[in-house]
């Protein structure tokens, strides 16, 4: 049967049937490995793509390079350094975090801070009296006396933090009358042109935070004087974003004749104290000390 199919083949196509070569195999080779599993696309070599049996590795000759933040082509990206060893300090530092204001010196955050409230909400928690999560014009008055302003600061910022911040915290399209703001919504009152340090969600990012010194204290003072933070503010800035600019201006400028001491210096634990909100209650403390022994404002 087999040659008469031969036969007809031979007389069909005028020619002999191809036979097909039989397959080389390599019987002293497993067949997972490097050697078969590697894959020839140049982006998977280039990735060091990890299989079953293999190690992920660059090709041969192939070597990690360090990341680069700048380029002298580009000054700015020389002049705003990036921290580079923030790893060896606080672990992941670029992940929000919900409930702590952490730094390479207090990777830990402050004790005082309480674990069940995110960090812009403990930033304002001083502002809230009654501790009733509802800040009321009353409360922002009071808490601002407390930090030692005048009548006049303290009375402009009532307007300024209601009118602003008490809305996008309604639960609803209709306008409190009592302009009073929400600390279960204050992640909405997150505003553009800001250090990012806080997320959208109200949490602390280390990373941005320390950010601010090593691209703004240049020469490592410890801190941030008056021109490290009209330079940060300038940064920060987006287009067309007004109210963000003001914002950002007032909250750096308070918090600048807030807490300045005798060199004209806000330290980097002041600053993360303000985020967290423990340095308010210091100072308030502190103010409270100073009237009662009638002496005149004095800056640490």
């Amino acid at each position: 049967m087999a040659a008469m199919l031969h036969d007809a083949a031979v007389a069909i196509t005028g020619s002999e049937p191809r036979k097909s070569s039989p397959r080389k195999t390599d019987n002293h080779k497993p067949l997972v490995g490097s050697e078969h599993v590697m894959s020839h696309d140049k982006s998977s070599e280039i990735m060091g793509a990890s299989r079953v049996g293999e190690k992920a590795a660059y090709p041969a000759g192939v070597t990690a390079e360090a990341p680069v933040y700048g380029i002298p082509e580009y000054p700015i990206t020389m002049e705003h350094k990036p921290p580079t060893d923030l790893d060896k300090y606080i672990a992941n530092p670029g992940m929000p975090r919900a409930n702590k204001a952490i730094s390479k010196e207090k990777p830990n955050g402050d004790p005082r801070a309480p674990a069940n409230r995110t960090v812009l909400q403990q930033h304002v928690m001083f502002w809230d009296r009654d501790n009733d999560g509802v800040i009321t014009m009353a409360d922002t008055f009071v808490g601002f006396r407390r930090l030692g302003f005048n009548l006049l600061i303290s009375s402009l910022a009532v307007p300024f933090i209601h009118g602003s911040f008490s809305y996008p915290t309604q639960k609803t399209w209709i306008p409190d009358p009592r302009l009073r703001i929400y600390m279960d919504r204050i992640h909405r009152t997150k505003h553009g042109s800001d250090s990012e340090v806080y997320d959208n969600e109200g949490r602390f990012v280390p990373e941005k935070f320390e950010e601010l010194f090593s691209k703004y204290d240049r020469d490592n003072k410890g801190g941030l004087g008056w021109k490290d933070m009209q330079e940060l503010i300038k940064s920060h800035r987006n287009i067309f974003d007004p109210v963000g600019w003001m914002a950002e201006w007032l909250e750096w400028s308070v918090t600048y004749l807030l807490l300045r001491d005798h060199k004209g210096l806000v330290s980097k634990e002041k600053i993360r104290g303000v985020f967290d909100g423990t340095i308010w209650e210091t100072v308030a403390q502190q103010e409270e000390e100073r009237k009662r022994r009638g002496s005149p404002v004095k800056y640490d």
